[in-house]
C-alpha cells in the first residue's frame, strides 16, 4: 500500500526480491546484485522507503539522523518522501 521498493539496510541474501534496489554495508561486493551503497550516502529526494537497521544503539541513531535531515530536505521543496522504519521495541 505504501509502494515500498527499497530497502535501507540489507544484503544479497535477505534483499525484498521486489526491490529494484537496495542499500547495503558492502556496495563492493554487493553492487553486482542490486546494492547502490550504503544507507548513510544514499539521498533519495522522494519515494517510499523501509528501512530496518542493525539493532546497534550508534547505528540507529545514526540512520534515525540521516532520515530526518532527508525528510527536513524533501519537504522544504515538497517532496514526498516516506520511510518506514523498523527498530526494536
Amino acid at each position: 500500500r505504501l509502494g515500498v521498493r527499497f530497502e535501507c539496510c540489507a544484503s544479497p541474501l535477505n534483499a525484498y526480491h521486489g526491490a529494484a534496489a537496495y542499500c547495503s554495508a558492502f556496495s563492493d561486493t554487493d553492487a553486482a546484485f542490486g546494492s547502490v551503497g550504503s544507507f548513510s550516502g544514499f539521498e533519495p529526494t522522494r519515494g517510499a522507503f523501509e528501512l530496518n537497521p542493525p539493532f546497534v544503539p550508534g547505528l540507529i541513531d545514526a540512520a534515525a539522523d540521516h532520515v530526518l535531515r532527508l525528510l527536513s530536505r524533501a519537504a522544504a521543496v515538497s517532496e514526498p518522501l516516506t520511510f518506514v522504519l523498523v527498530l526494536p521495541g
